[in-house]
């Protein structure tokens, strides 16, 4: 593994010195997505995290998220924080969180309880997480709305803040509308493309799918943040919540893979800057492209096949003189749920519970 790592940092350089290459760059233009199947980014990336402060009594999160598996779903996992800076005041509040149906428009179906939560914020969560029981029997692929809310006397005195990545430029493609189909083609952040954050004001009456209470394009800015823990110990979900930049070579590192991978394209998600993203297998370099601009830009390249157990990196310059990365953090009673690191199906070179978004497309494949 380390010698893969070397290699592939060794090939950037040769490329940034202008070494003879030994695969052509791609230059055709971005790619659009092809299907959520194929051509999605494996998870997501955004600026920063972002909080909403429950301090009115009609106010309402929803977080819509889609089963990531097939069983019994024994908890949601949401990020909560209490701390005095503008996050939680007085005695915390008191989280109400409950788990709808969706309906054809996707809005909750509110008269249909399938899971409630009622915990005081500031005494149940730790380390920003707070355990939602579900045990619920669900399908992958099935959608659910889980509506968040202050049912403090005081609200305004006793509150708390749900917390999410936050893109702050506002999000891109299917997540970014209230997309109704899992089909759509346009889904950028490791998410099903009806997955989303909305915000309510009236107490349900009325939603803004997606929305929040600011943020760019009417608040539509704010990414899912969730885990999602079944019966057996499978965790998955959405466990990135923010985000700082990054420079030098940085690889991110695709490790035995478990069944073999077509990779077609390289792809990233930038502030801005330009840079080579070279692609590796066991090691070799085995194609390159350069990317630009601000948001995701992928190119296709020669379709490259990294065969079972094998490890895929992909090595990029970040900052000056390269691509303005952001690197991706999780929180550490996540990262430990979901099993982030070395083992885990990505992980960036040198910090294995993070990660940087540039990526092999399509998504490395399940087991």
């Amino acid at each position: 593994m380390l010698a893969s790592l070397a290699a592939a940092a060794a090939l950037l350089t040769a490329w940034s010195r202008e070494a003879g290459p030994v695969l052509p760059e791609s230059s055709s233009g971005p790619v659009a997505m092809t299907s959520t199947a194929t051509r999605t980014p494996p998870f997501a990336a955004g600026d920063d995290a972002a909080n909403i402060a429950l301090r009115r009594r009609d106010d309402r999160v929803l977080i819509r998220w889609v089963a990531r598996s097939s069983g019994r779903l024994r908890s949601l996992f949401i990020r909560v924080k209490v701390a005095p800076a503008g996050y939680g005041g007085g005695t915390t509040g008191i989280l109400r969180a409950t788990t709808h149906p969706v309906r054809p428009d996707g809005t909750p179906r509110l008269s249909v309880v399938l899971g409630r939560t009622t915990v005081s914020p500031g005494r149940s969560q730790w380390g920003g997480t707070v355990e939602l029981p579900l045990r619920l029997g669900v399908r992958a692929g099935q959608e659910f709305a889980t509506v968040i809310r202050n049912a403090a006397a005081n609200p305004y005195r006793d509150y708390f803040s749900p917390n999410f990545l936050h893109a702050d430029d506002g999000l891109l493609g299917a997540n970014a509308r209230n997309e109704r189909s899992s089909r759509a083609r346009d889904a950028y952040y490791g998410l099903d493309p009806r997955e989303l954050v909305g915000f309510s004001s009236d107490g349900g009456r009325t939603w803004r799918l997606p929305g929040g209470p600011y943020g760019a394009n009417g608040g539509r800015a704010f990414i899912p943040t969730y885990v999602q823990l079944y019966d057996g110990g499978l965790a998955d979900g959405q466990s990135y919540y923010y985000s700082e930049p990054v420079s030098g070579t940085v690889t991110m590192v695709y490790p035995n893979v478990r069944r073999d991978w077509r990779i077609t394209g390289l792809g990233a998600f930038a502030r801005g800057g330009s840079g080579r993203l070279v692609l590796g297998v066991n090691g070799d370099r085995r194609a390159a492209v350069r990317v630009s601009g601000s948001g995701f830009d992928s190119k296709a390249i020669t379709p490259v096949v990294a065969p079972k157990g094998s490890t895929v990196t992909v090595t990029t310059r970040a900052g000056s003189g390269g691509l303005s990365l952001s690197q991706q953090f999780a929180d550490s009673v996540w990262a430990r749920l979901m099993g982030l690191g070395t083992s885990f199906r990505w992980y960036l070179d040198g910090a294995p519970q993070t990660a940087v978004p540039i990526y092999p497309i399509p998504a490395p494949p399940a087991g």
